[in-house]
Formats: C-alpha cells, structure tokens, sequence
C-alpha cells in the first residue's frame, strides 16, 4: 500500500490489488486516522485564513506570529515575521528574507539579506550560513542536496587559471590566515569543484537550483550573485511524514508525498516488523533452504549416478574377459 498527498494535502490511496483479513482491517483503521487528520487540519485552517506579508502568501504550516499558533505546524520552523512588506524568517541570530514559498511543491526560498536583490553590491559577502545544519527540523531532510548547489568562497595564496573561479570579494577571516604573503586572491566557485592546492575555503553558501541562472561552464560574478539573490530552496513536506504509518519511508516525489513500506534494520524482534517484512524474512529463509535442498538432491544422484556406472564398466569388463564375477 502507498499512501500520497497532492497538492492540496489531501489524501489518496493507491493499492496492486486486495487484501485480506486482518490487513485489510488494519489499512482500513490507518486511513481511517488519515481521513480524520486531514479533516481536523482543515478545520483548523478554514479558521485560520491565508495571510500574506509583500508578495507572499502565508497559510498552514506557516503561520505570521500575530496569529493563533493553531494556525501553523507545531514547530519554531513555522513562524514567520513581517516588516516592511518582507517576510522574515529567524533561525537564532541570523535573519532571512522569504522569497516565495509554493505550496503545490512544499517549497519555500530564504536569501540573505546582502543578498536580496539580483543588483546585489558586488562586494557584499553573505552574512549568515545557509547549509543544511543551520535549519529547522521542519526542513532538515537529504533533498537539500537535491534543490540547491553550493557556492564558495576561497582565497588563495598564489593566482589560478581556471575559469570556474572568478574573481569576488574577500569573505574570509583575515586575522586567522597564517602566511606571510601580504597579497590574497579571493575567488568564488558555483557548483562542485576541486580547490587548489594554495587555496583554503572561507565561505560555503546555497543557492536554488531550480531558480539559478548563472552558466557553470561560463560563470560570472553577477551571474553568480543573482543566483544568490533567488536564495536557497528548502521543502517542508515532512509536516505530513507523521501520519505515515510504522514500518513506512516518507518519500517526496514528482510534489507528491508517498508513504513507501520498508523493513528496519535496527528492530531486532522479528514480531515486530510489518507483515511484508517478515514474509520476505521468512520466504528468503526458506528460499535459501529450498536452494540447499535441490542442490543436495542433485548432487545425491550424482553420486549414486556415478557410483552405478562404475560398477557397470566393471561388471561388462570382468564379463568381456570371462572373469569370475
């Protein structure tokens, strides 16, 4: 059984054919749950209409923090502050601009603020980081590395003659670099890439991949800052990852939520794994044991095979010669 969500968070159930007895009832208990989850989320949110701070709509799981915390998923990762027509998210010090946020995809883009518009001053470094670490729980998933590409910034001791490095403003900690040199040469780099041998990274931020526009294969350095302007792009789909039942991987795919069945390793009673799980226990078991068996088999009567031939040979042998049998 795959459980999905669309867009518009509503459930669906997509089944390869019936199921009997116990399981049926026990899929029927779960979606049952699942219905009334569903309802009870819309419930909450036809009492909580969409807001919205600039050009961004604001609805479930985020919330402004002038409205009833009924409002948002149940997490800091939900609050959101309007100033001046901007959305404002806050994670600890550090304070970013909302850029937009798509609801039929689970997406939200977040950018620095030195980084907020595309005529962003070429000499500005960001000012907070942006990896994967510096979120919320709400978004702390491996399709980070997925949605966004990184962009670094280095400095080095000696000039490089690579076209993927272009020139940008120092962004590192001066007073920590040991060298003698009074000269350093900053550079940036989108995208994966090797780093020199007398380069030392300094700075490692993300941009969107799905909004970048800047060529890897020719990059510039206001290209590369107006990919940072669009921000980093984060999903909030796992919101909905509690309701997917025990022994199930919640899965984004093609903006559709799916709650796949998948055997843990770290359960060690076999009892309390799902039904699949011990049928595929059992019958690798047994499959491995039916294997062994017709092996065994085959190799007895080539034996036996082999063993009655011999005393054949002999047999027309001692016959052919008229010897005693």
């Amino acid at each position: 059984m795959i459980l999905m969500w669309n867009s518009k968070g509503e459930g669906e159930e997509l089944t390869s054919g019936t199921r009997a007895g116990r399981h049926e009832d026990a899929e029927s208990d779960y979606l049952s749950s699942v219905v009334d989850f569903i309802c009870a989320n819309s419930t909450a949110q036809d009492n909580c209409p969409s807001s919205s701070c600039g050009n961004v709509k604001i609805s479930y799981p985020f919330r402004l923090t002038s409205s009833p915390k009924s409002c948002g998923y149940d997490d800091s990762g939900s609050e959101l502050e309007c100033h001046n027509n901007e959305t404002i998210f806050k994670v600890g010090n550090a304070r970013y601009i909302v850029r937009d946020i798509n609801y039929a995809t689970y997406s939200i883009w977040m950018v620095d603020p030195s980084m907020n518009t595309a005529n962003a001053n070429l000499s500005s470094c960001p000012l907070y980081p942006n990896d994967l670490p510096s979120w919320p729980y709400l978004f702390s998933h491996n399709y980070f590395f997925d949605m966004n590409r990184p962009v670094s910034f280095l400095h080095c001791l000696a000039p490089v003659s690579s076209s993927s490095y272009v020139e940008a403003p120092f962004c590192g900690n001066r007073s920590s670099i040991l060298s003698n040199s009074s000269r350093l040469y900053s550079y940036v780099v989108e995208g994966d890439g090797i780093v020199e041998d007398s380069c030392m990274l300094d700075h490692v931020v993300w941009s969107s991949r799905a909004k970048g526009t800047s060529t890897i294969s020719n990059p510039s350095l206001a290209g590369i800052y107006g990919d940072l302007s669009n921000g980093v792009e984060l999903s909030w789909f796992i919101v909905h990852c509690g309701d997917c039942p025990r022994f199930t991987v919640c899965l984004l795919e093609d903006s559709r939520i799916t709650c796949k069945r998948q055997c843990q390793d770290d359960v060690t009673t076999l009892s309390q794994q799902g039904f699949r799980c011990q049928l595929e226990y059992w019958g690798f078991i047994y499959g491995a044991y039916t294997v062994v068996a017709y092996g065994g088999l085959i190799g007895l009567r080539f034996v036996i095979g082999f063993v009655l031939l011999m005393v054949l040979v002999v047999f027309q042998w001692r016959k052919r010669h008229d010897l005693p049998l």
